[in-house]
C-alpha cells in the first residue's frame, strides 16, 4: 500500500518548494534551457547555504558557465529571469557582487515572498490544460 509518509524529502537533504501553481505559469514555461540553468543554480546555492541567504545568492559568472552557460547569453539569461519575475538580480555596482532573490520564496530579513512571477503573461505560452473530469482510479486498492 501506498505510504503517504514517503512522499518527502530523504533525511538530511536540502529541498525547497516548486508548487504547481508556478511550474504551471507562463513564467515558469517560458523560460529557455539557460534561463533554467540559471534558476537552477541560483536554487542550489541558496540550498547549499541551509535555505536561509535568499536575497543574497551569488552567481559568479565562472562558475555559470561551468554549468553550462555560455559567457556571452549570462546577461541574457539572467535578464530574462527577471523579466518573468522568478528572480530579482540586486546589483552591488562596480566591484560589488550581485546578489539574487527567488520570489516564491521568503528573504533572509522576514521579508515575504514577491511571487512576481505570477503577473507574467506570454503571448507564446499556451494555457495549461484543465484536469479531465473523469475520476482517477487509485493507484492499489485499499
Amino acid at each position: 500500500m501506498f505510504d503517504i509518509k514517503q512522499n518527502r524529502a530523504p533525511a538530511g537533504s536540502a529541498w525547497v518548494w516548486l508548487t504547481a501553481e508556478m511550474m504551471k505559469s507562463d513564467a515558469w514555461r517560458s523560460l529557455g534551457i539557460n534561463e533554467r540553468r540559471f534558476v537552477d543554480f541560483v536554487l542550489i546555492e541558496f540550498l547549499q547555504h541551509g535555505g536561509t541567504k535568499n536575497g543574497l545568492i551569488k552567481a559568479p559568472y565562472e562558475q555559470l558557465e561551468k554549468i553550462g552557460i555560455s559567457g556571452r547569453l549570462i546577461a541574457k539569461a539572467i535578464d530574462r529571469v527577471e523579466e518573468v519575475g522568478l528572480i530579482d538580480a540586486h546589483r552591488g555596482g562596480k566591484r560589488v557582487a550581485t546578489t539574487y532573490t527567488l520570489n516564491w520564496l521568503p528573504t533572509h530579513d522576514g521579508r515575504p515572498s514577491s511571487n512576481r512571477w505570477r503577473d507574467f503573461r506570454s503571448a507564446t505560452v499556451r494555457p495549461w490544460p484543465e484536469p479531465e473530469k473523469t475520476p482517477c482510479k487509485p493507484l492499489m486498492p485499499t
